[in-house]
């Protein structure tokens, strides 16, 4: 049997046992949550900044991103007006703090997305035990966005009996 690794977050496809999952999703829901944590405080950093010499028109975008997270973002999903796309990537042509700050708002949705649907595989996993999954079933993970998304469960392999020789040896 394959070896199971318990803390699989930088692979995309890994196997685990199925006793293992709540736990190494509990894991994953507090790493985010210090991370959520420590966004936080550096967007809170940032807001102070800009409202320490904010222009009337950054006041705007600033009200805005307090308000609505993202009312910055255009239709288009171009990012706004002061953000500009070049050869496949989005640059922010304004206050540059101004620009942290969007970034580090789409970040904080994301990352409280994650948790919550991380919260949510946790939840199941646990139900699933308590209704009668073996704890040694092997599951197959794909992971998407950073959350696992599909399972496939496998039996589990059955133990072997303990290793014996059928032969002699000497150490000399």
């Amino acid at each position: 049997m394959k070896k199971m690794k318990s803390n699989p977050r930088s692979k995309e496809i890994y196997e685990i046992l199925a006793m293992e999952i709540p736990t190494s999703v509990s894991n994953e829901i507090a790493l985010k949550k210090k991370i959520l944590e420590s966004n936080e405080k550096r967007l809170s950093d940032i807001l102070r900044d800009i409202e320490k010499d904010a222009t009337k028109a950054d006041n705007k975008v600033l009200q805005d991103l307090k308000v609505g997270g993202k009312k910055g973002t255009s239709k288009d999903g171009s990012g706004g007006k002061d953000w500009v796309n070049y050869q496949g990537i989005k640059l922010y042509n304004g206050n540059h703090t101004l620009g942290q700050a969007q970034i580090f708002f789409d970040s904080l949705a994301k990352i409280r997305d994650e948790i919550t649907n991380l919260e949510i595989v946790e939840k199941a996993f646990q139900g699933l035990l308590k209704s009668g999954l073996h704890n040694e079933t092997i599951c197959s993970v794909y992971r998407h966005n950073g959350v696992p998304e599909k399972f496939v469960l496998s039996p589990p392999v059955p133990k072997t009996s303990k290793l014996s020789f059928k032969g002699r040896f000497t150490i000399k």
